[in-house]
């Protein structure tokens, strides 16, 4: 139904359009805690991938803060 009411549908590919609603639907959801050994497995994943700075839908997956930034948010 997902990909069904994708309005991108008609400028990515069905094999695209099918990965992305999948992605979309087999994300771990914000907020659930991960035992140490699930987010270093997802961790790796991730930089495993081709594009590993950016997600399906284009937004960033992390951010670099430098040492003053970090010390500026605390």
């Amino acid at each position: 139904d997902e990909f069904a009411q994708d309005d991108n549908r008609d400028t990515l590919s069905l094999k695209e359009g099918l990965a992305k609603s999948l992605a979309r639907s087999t994300a771990i959801k914000s907020g659930k805690i991960l035992k140490t050994n699930e987010a270093t497995a997802i961790i790796d994943q991730l930089f495993a991938c081709k594009e590993p700075y950016y997600g399906i839908d284009g937004r960033s997956t992390l951010q670099v803060l430098s040492i003053d930034e970090l010390d500026a948010k605390f």
